[in-house]
């Protein structure tokens, strides 16, 4: 991509006028055009683009030229998030890979050796990775920001970042103001501490663990301790 003072010219030679650059980025950003976006990873693409010109999108540097602070900002918002949602269909791919993988292992393997992998997926699966907590969702999350009263993205849900209790389909607010699970000296809705996210960390590493002693004493004598040995590591 060459850029001019006077616009942007793409690597086939065609040139866009600042005020072409500025259109081009507004009618990517626009709600309606989410699918484009997505198909073109966020980037802005020559007017011609694709069915006369083949070039890459326009490089951050040279579009920080031509668009405005609000305009600018606004599209690397949209190209971060992007990047985010294709992190999560990613993991997701992984996730459905390795229990695949899982259930291949499984046709292998002696009885009891089943039953420990078993009860050690259902721990990874259901006790130490975040979930949405209402039963008919289950949606998994990685993290979330700001506000700990959080709303489940695939469901009505709205529940507690604290301690994961499902608040119904209103307000979380509420029971996130009183949580007992809230640190110490931390703003329970927005906490600002110099360690939220280490001590969030060591809260939900506690929870888990309570839950993984409770759900072991569940099990088969038989395969308690072996059960307890392959999920430590984890705790």
């Amino acid at each position: 991509v060459k850029e001019q003072a006077s616009g942007i010219e793409c690597s086939e030679g065609h040139f866009h006028c600042g005020q072409c650059v500025c259109k081009l980025t507004g009618d990517l950003l626009k709600v309606e055009n989410s699918g484009k976006r997505a198909l073109q990873k966020g980037h802005v693409m020559c007017f011609k683009h694709p069915a006369e010109c083949r070039a890459s999108g326009f490089q951050e540097r040279d579009l920080a030229q031509h668009l405005s602070v609000d305009d600018f900002q606004a599209y690397l918002k949209a190209r971060i998030d992007l990047m985010r949602q294709r992190l999560k269909m990613e993991l997701q791919v992984q996730i459905r890979e390795e229990l695949e993988e899982e259930q291949r292992r499984l046709a292998a393997m002696d009885e009891h050796g089943r039953k420990v992998l078993i009860a050690r997926k259902h721990i990874e699966e259901e006790i130490l990775q975040m979930k949405c907590p209402r039963a008919g969702c289950r949606r998994a999350f990685f993290d979330f920001e700001g506000c700990f009263a959080i709303s489940c993205s695939a469901c009505p849900c709205k529940f507690c970042g604290w301690c994961l209790q499902d608040c119904g389909d209103g307000d979380a607010h509420p029971h996130v103001r009183r949580c007992g699970k809230v640190s110490q000296g931390a703003d329970a809705l927005f906490p600002q501490m110099p360690d939220v996210g280490g001590a969030f960390e060591k809260i939900h590493k506690k929870r888990c663990r309570e839950r993984v002693d409770l759900y072991v004493q569940t099990l088969g004598i038989d395969i308690r301790e072996d059960v307890q040995r392959t999920v430590q590591i984890l705790l």
